[in-house]
């Protein structure tokens, strides 16, 4: 169970489409919050709405939770005071990848073009190499070559 309530989980699943919004290649299976809730959970009403949720795969969850640095660079955790409404997250997501706002019906609102940001150390950098290597998104066709021969 992902702490959610069933509406806010709806709303977040049908915004990802049932696809994995890290990665955009796998089918979703867990629900993550951004803000995290801590120990005991967390009275505030931001901690249970949709654009505090993301809709991951467990691969994805496993490697934001191993990388927080580099996941509070691409918006897929919160810092503290930081509101998920507002803070813009990099998805991968089946309605195609780039830098989103959630909002709080559940959509997303395309925010433009912003650089990726650069990990601070080398520590980090195979972790980021990790999340940040080009994919295909799944939507995409090959190139193909057309030859005569």
């Amino acid at each position: 169970m992902s702490g959610f309530p069933a509406a806010t989980r709806s709303a977040i699943r049908s915004r990802s489409m049932g696809i994995c919004e890290a990665c955009g290649r796998r089918p979703a299976t867990q629900q993550h919050h951004r803000d995290p809730r801590g120990m005991g959970g967390d009275p505030r009403t931001i901690t249970n709405c949709p654009c505090n949720g993301l809709d991951l795969d467990d691969v994805c969850h496993a490697w934001i939770e191993q990388n927080r640095t580099i996941a509070r660079k691409l918006g897929l955790l919160l810092g503290p005071g930081e509101d998920p409404c507002t803070e813009p997250v990099l998805l991968r997501a089946a309605y195609g990848p780039g830098w989103y706002r959630l909002d709080a019906s559940g959509g997303t609102s395309w925010v433009g073009s912003m650089p990726w940001p650069q990990p601070e150390t080398t520590e980090t950098n195979d972790a980021w190499v990790s999340y940040a290597k080009p994919r295909r998104h799944r939507f995409s066709r090959p190139i193909r070559n057309s030859r005569t021969s």
